[in-house]
């Protein structure tokens, strides 16, 4: 395989600062963690498939925390309308938005012997101005923020996987969702999938059962590219590997756009 190509998005500092009602003094070591609502992005410029990971930060010893997060509504993205799962340091979880019509923040000239700060004339978004009144209970919060720009058409509601009966031969039926499952209990050929429309998006999970070193032989009907040009299961019993795929209706075949091993 080639180099992988190197991703990069438009990105928008999130920040916060943190500090005990009572006394004032600055929360220290605790964690600020986003996490994508999708599970998985497609690249529409270079059509692979993205998983997305957590990125989380730690607040300092003046209770301060920032963390630097893709923007979701990067026209190249697809689902758009996904957001940022936060999870603060008050173990509060809500939804943010990370779009890129994000303002610049202009920090105030800093007094004498002050440092400027460091995110200005960047993109920020910081979570005192966009979060409403804490919830009374201590739960989850909805936050609120200004006008966001014109959204893309959202993607489909998230389901859980389909979880497939191990066969020789598994022909996939596209009708009953993107997302599939399936221990191998021995070789298998993947079949060509049915009622495929233009652009649908197949995500493979193939686990090895106890014995494993189970093979897998795909149809001609998916084809393989430069980046990908061939396809081994990891032999090791139990592990998981992940298969995507596109399909293209011009030319009547399923491009793979990403095979990961080894999980």
């Amino acid at each position: 395989m080639s180099t992988p190509v190197a991703f990069t998005y438009q990105k928008v500092w999130v920040r916060a600062q943190y500090a005990d009602l009572h006394t004032g003094s600055p929360i220290v070591g605790r964690h600020l963690q986003a996490v994508p609502s999708a599970r998985w992005f497609t690249d529409t410029d270079h059509q692979v498939i993205l998983g997305p990971s957590p990125v989380a930060e730690v607040t300092d010893s003046f209770g301060r925390v920032a963390v630097l997060l893709e923007c979701l509504d990067d026209p190249r993205l697809n689902p758009q309308g996904a957001t940022w799962q936060i999870t603060d340091p008050l173990r509060r979880t809500f939804p943010l938005r990370v779009s890129v019509d994000t303002p610049v923040f202009h920090a105030p000239t800093p007094a004498p012997g002050q440092d400027r700060d460091p995110l200005d004339g960047q993109q920020v978004i910081d979570l005192a101005s966009v979060l409403p009144e804490a919830a009374p209970d201590g739960g989850t919060v909805q936050i609120e923020q200004g006008p966001q720009g014109i959204q893309g058409v959202p993607g489909p509601p998230l389901a859980p996987p389909i979880r497939l009966d191990y066969q020789p031969m598994v022909s996939i039926d596209c009708s009953r969702g993107d997302h599939f499952r399936i221990t191998l209990g021995g070789p298998l050929v993947l079949a060509e999938p049915t009622h495929p429309v233009d652009g649908a998006r197949l995500f493979v999970e193939l686990i090895q059962d106890q014995v494993g070193n189970r093979p897998l032989t795909l149809d001609p009907i998916f084809n393989l590219g430069f980046d990908i040009n061939s396809i081994d299961l990891s032999p090791q019993p139990g592990r998981r590997d992940h298969l995507g795929a596109m399909f293209n209706a011009d030319v009547g075949l399923w491009d793979v756009v990403g095979m990961v091993r080894g999980y």
